[in-house]
C-alpha cells in the first residue's frame, strides 16, 4: 500500500503480525492570526453579540491587541486541530475565543 503524504508513521504490531500506517496531514483551512487584522469572537450567551479586537503586531507566540482604546499583549494558543486563537478577555469558563 502506498501513502502519498510527507508525515508517514509505521506502527508494527509484532504479536499479531500487522503493520499499520498513519498519514498525518495539515488541513488547508487552518486559521492563523496576523498583524494589522481584526479578529472577532461571539459571546457564548448571545450569538448576536460579537467582540472585535485589532491586532497591532505579532511577535512569535504573542500578539499586541487593541480593544476599546486600550493596548495589551496576549499569548496565541493553538487548538487540537492547529487553529490559532486568543483569549483576549481573560481565561474563564465562558471566555470568548478570538479567531
Amino acid at each position: 500500500m502506498q501513502l502519498n503524504c510527507k508525515n508517514k508513521y509505521q506502527i508494527n504490531l509484532v504479536g499479531i503480525g500487522l503493520n499499520l500506517y498513519l498519514c498525518v496531514t495539515k488541513p488547508n483551512n487552518m486559521t492563523t492570526i496576523n498583524s494589522n487584522t481584526t479578529i472577532t469572537a461571539k459571546s457564548i450567551c448571545d450569538s448576536d453579540c460579537i467582540f472585535s479586537a485589532y491586532v497591532v503586531e505579532r511577535k512569535g507566540d504573542y500578539v499586541r491587541l487593541q480593544m476599546d482604546g486600550k493596548t495589551f499583549s496576549k499569548k496565541v494558543k493553538k487548538s487540537f486541530d492547529g487553529n490559532e486563537y486568543v483569549l483576549a478577555l481573560g481565561s474563564y469558563s465562558m471566555a470568548p475565543a478570538f479567531k
